[in-house]
C-alpha cells in the first residue's frame, strides 16, 4: 500500500507543509508515502482543478478528504 496526499495548489501556508513534512515522517516507516500538489490555474473554475485532482486517481484507489473546516 502506498499513500499519497493529492494537495490542490502548492502548500503554501508554513502550518500545512509542517503538517505534511510530519505525516510523512511518521508514515514512511509504516508504507510509502508521497505528497503531490496539483497546480491550480489562475481564472480557472474549481471544476477544473478537481477534474485535474481526480485524473491522479487509479481504479481501486481509496479517497479521504482533508479539509481545513471540515468535520469528523
Amino acid at each position: 500500500m502506498k499513500l499519497i496526499v493529492l494537495a490542490s495548489g502548492k502548500l503554501r501556508e508554513q502550518y500545512a507543509r509542517l503538517a505534511a513534512e510530519t505525516y510523512v515522517k511518521r508514515t514512511r516507516r509504516l508504507a510509502p508515502f508521497e505528497v503531490i500538489e496539483v497546480p491550480e490555474s489562475r481564472g480557472a473554475p474549481p471544476e477544473e482543478t478537481g477534474r485535474r485532482l481526480l485524473a491522479r486517481l487509479k481504479d481501486g484507489d481509496r479517497v479521504v478528504l482533508l479539509a481545513a473546516g471540515g468535520r469528523e
